[in-house]
């Protein structure tokens, strides 16, 4: 019984509502956050680690260690560069978020559009 509670509450619009996983389109149009409970997504060649995986919070903050993957002519991924951000996102309601990127010298903050659905 307490299983098909945790479920249902898992899947009503009010959990979506504080989850930072999903796809997120950038207001400005120019670039994509794929956000998973294990890794982020930048883009199409920039892969983020978590320090700590995000919650059904609607705010996280946490340290990521991002790098570029590219595939060489024969198909095998190719890693340039690693670089480290603390990084932080507040959701402003089901469908807005703000994410903001600091690498100890710049900060760098967007808006984003859920595009998932």
């Amino acid at each position: 019984m307490k299983l098909a509670v945790i479920i249902a509450l898992a899947c009503s619009p009010a959990a979506a509502q504080t989850s930072l996983i999903g796809t997120w389109c950038s207001e400005a149009g120019d670039q994509a956050l794929f956000i998973a409970a294990d890794s982020m997504g930048i883009g199409d060649h920039r892969v983020c680690d978590w320090a700590n995986a995000p919650t059904d919070s609607p705010d996280h903050e946490t340290r990521i260690a991002c790098r570029q993957i590219y595939f060489d002519d024969s198909d095998e991924p190719v890693v340039i560069g690693l670089s480290e951000y603390q990084f932080t996102a507040n959701l402003n309601g089901p469908y807005h978020m703000r994410a903001s990127f600091d690498d100890g010298s710049a900060r760098f903050s967007y808006d984003y559009t859920r595009c998932d659905g």
